[in-house]
C-alpha cells in the first residue's frame, strides 16, 4: 500500500514538475493551428550531373558574368538579349540580361518565352497587391516565396535546371522593384476616384464653381 502510493505520488510530483514545458507545448502547438497555412511542395531539386550543358546552374556564375558585363559598361536588362539571332550561343554573347534562362542543352531560350515568364511573374504581384499583401521590398515571406517558384517552375520547366530555385527567383530580383512602384500609384489613384465618384453619388461633394455660379446668377437677378 505504501509502495503504491509512494508511486502514485512521484508521478503526480514528475507531471507538476513538467507542467510548464507541457502548457507551453499546447499553446505553441493551438497557435501554429491558427497562424499555418498550407504547405507549398517546390518542384524537386534536379542533379546537375544530369544537365552538365546548362551554363549557369549555380548563381555565382550568373553574378560573376553580370559583373563582367557591367565592367564592360553592358546595360543589365533583357532588352539586348531580344536582339540576339536564333541560335546565338549565350556563352559568347556580349549581353548579361537574362542569359540564365536557358534549355537544358545550354541554349538561350527564345524572346517570346522569356517574355511570359515576366508576365505570369506580374500576374502573381498584381495578385498578392490586390490581396494587400504585396511586399514593399524585394523579400518574400516563405509560404509567397514557395508559391510564387512553385508557379513559375510548373509553367517553365527550365527555370528548374539550377541550384536552389534561384533563376525563378532572379526573376522577382530583377523585375519587381521596377513594378511595384506604378502599380502601387495606379492602386491608389483608382481607389481614390473610386472613393470620389462614390461620394458624389451619395451628394457628399458640392460642385464649388458651379454653386458660385448660381449664386451670382441669383444675385444678378435681384438687382435687377
Amino acid at each position: 500500500m505504501v509502495n503504491t502510493m509512494n508511486n502514485q505520488l512521484s508521478t503526480i510530483a514528475a507531471g507538476i514538475q513538467n507542467l510548464p514545458a507541457t502548457i507551453a507545448t499546447s499553446l505553441e502547438n493551438l497557435q501554429l493551428s491558427f497562424d499555418s497555412k498550407p504547405i507549398i511542395k517546390l518542384p524537386d531539386q534536379l542533379d546537375h550531373h544530369n544537365f552538365e550543358k546548362v551554363n549557369y546552374w549555380m548563381s555565382n556564375m550568373y553574378q560573376t558574368r553580370k559583373k563582367k558585363g557591367k565592367a564592360k559598361g553592358e546595360e543589365d536588362n533583357d532588352v539586348d538579349l531580344d536582339k540576339l539571332e536564333p541560335g546565338t550561343s549565350e556563352k559568347t554573347s556580349d549581353t548579361s540580361g537574362s542569359c540564365y534562362m536557358e534549355d537544358e542543352n545550354g541554349k538561350p531560350i527564345p524572346e517570346s518565352r522569356r517574355g511570359a515568364t515576366h508576365t505570369t511573374a506580374r500576374g502573381f504581384w498584381i495578385q498578392l497587391l490586390e490581396d494587400g499583401l504585396a511586399p514593399c521590398l524585394t523579400n518574400l515571406n516563405i509560404y509567397q516565396q514557395h508559391k510564387y517558384i512553385r508557379l513559375m517552375e510548373d509553367n517553365y520547366p527550365w527555370l528548374r535546371y539550377c541550384e536552389d530555385h534561384w533563376k525563378s527567383l532572379q526573376i522577382w530580383r530583377s523585375h519587381y522593384s521596377q513594378w511595384y512602384g506604378p502599380a502601387l500609384a495606379a492602386k491608389e489613384a483608382a481607389e481614390a476616384a473610386k472613393a470620389k465618384a462614390a461620394a458624389e453619388a451619395d451628394g457628399m461633394v458640392i460642385d464649388v464653381d458651379a454653386d458660385q455660379d448660381d449664386s451670382e446668377g441669383v444675385q444678378e437677378g435681384s438687382s435687377k
